[in-house]
């Protein structure tokens, strides 16, 4: 009986052997973990096969040595049926061991599936954000070039419309100065009217604003020759909103309105007359003529007051004009002034006797006027010599 019973608990020995290699299968199924990308292509055929057969190894290398050692314990004591049992045992232990050979072979291969189908996924991830990347950058590059394609036709439009416009130019001033030419011939005033119309407006639309000055210029110019004082004050209201005159324009533009202030006494064309001499010293500070038209406009004033304190204001009004002109150290303000008042004082039907009227009140600045102007004439025959 002694010796049958310790088969027996050999048999325990091997059974355990049983649920041990359980386990071990069982960690060869936990033992793989999923290998992020950026360490994938670190991992070789080599660390699988070692990482899969050491874990095995360790666990069949103890479970050998444990049956070794009964073996050797067996053998010491020296069973009959050792001899036998030995072939059993050994049969036994490689029917349990060929299982754990064929699910490491598996898990093996199973495991390099798996890295496989993971560098595929990783790879065909890749391709398609390394195409998503082309395309990003094929139409990046479509768009600059449209973009600088676009913008080297607008240079170019914008060069042509430039050329085209200068030429416009060209044409429209030689036009003026032939124009010019003519009407400064022949005095046919109405005629240069006429004429400048379609000139004036091809000058707008180019939106050529210097051109559009010159054109009015002549244009208020010729009205003013021709004596349509209400004309020139109808172009007045036409286009100085919109654009910028000379100052030798609102010089004439003041001269109309004292025309009309003289004609029909409105305090309008009073108001209107100073404020154009005004414009034109804004734009040209010592410019003689405004001065002359506003010590006229004062003296209009004068003649036709009847209250005698109304009288002594326009006086004084007209007494700080040359006060003013003749205390700078240049003569230029003083020659225009004086040059336009000696010209027509001659016309008594006109302004001739409101000059008239400015000298007798006020002789000694009349005289002091004079004197600045005899200077500027010597200086402008110094300079011609």
């Amino acid at each position: 009986m002694e010796e049958h019973k310790k088969p027996e608990e050999l048999l325990g020995q091997i059974e355990k052997l049983n649920e041990d290699i359980k386990r071990v299968r069982e960690d060869i199924d936990q033992s793989y973990y999923r290998i992020p990308k950026k360490e994938f292509e670190s991992i070789t055929v080599k660390n699988i096969t070692q990482e899969v057969m050491e874990q095995m190894t360790k666990k069949v290398n103890f479970w050998r040595n444990i049956v070794g050692l009964v073996v050797i314990l067996l053998s010491i004591i020296g069973f009959k049926q050792f001899s036998d049992l030995r072939g059993e045992l050994k049969e036994f232990i490689n029917t349990q061991l060929s299982p754990i050979r064929l699910e490491v072979h598996n898990t093996f291969r199973d495991k390099m599936d798996q890295y496989s189908e993971t560098a595929a996924k990783d790879r065909e991830s890749m391709r398609k954000n390394m195409e998503e990347d082309l395309k990003r950058i094929n139409a990046s590059s479509e768009e600059k070039a449209r973009t600088a394609s676009a913008q080297q036709v607008k240079i170019e439009v914008e060069k042509l419309k430039s050329d085209i416009q200068l030429t416009q130019k060209t044409w429209l001033q030689t036009e003026l100065n032939t124009l010019k030419t003519s009407i400064g011939a022949s005095r046919k005033y109405a005629e240069g009217i006429n004429k400048m119309g379609p000139y004036l407006q091809k000058a707008m639309e180019i939106k050529d604003r210097e051109l559009v000055s010159d054109f009015l210029y002549w244009l208020f110019y010729w009205t003013f020759l021709k004596g349509s004082y209400k004309d020139l004050d109808k172009l007045r209201g036409e286009y100085e909103k919109d654009y910028d005159f000379k100052p030798e324009t609102w010089a004439n533009i003041g001269i109309a309105s004292m025309f009309l202030y003289e004609q029909n006494n409105s305090p309008i064309h009073k108001k209107r007359a100073l404020e154009a001499c005004e414009k034109a010293l804004e734009k040209l500070s010592d410019y003689g003529l405004p001065h002359a038209v506003r010590l006229i406009v004062h003296m209009i004033t004068f003649e036709r007051q009847g209250n005698p304190k109304l009288k002594e204001a326009e006086l004084n009004n007209a007494r700080e004009i040359p006060l003013s002109i003749t205390a700078g150290s240049t003569y230029i303000t003083s020659h225009e002034a004086y040059d336009y008042l000696n010209r027509n004082r001659k016309y008594k039907e006109n302004m001739g006797n409101y000059i008239d009227t400015l000298f007798e009140n006020f002789p000694d600045l009349m005289k002091e006027l004079r004197a600045r102007y005899e200077l500027q004439l010597q200086i402008e025959k110094g300079l011609a010599k």
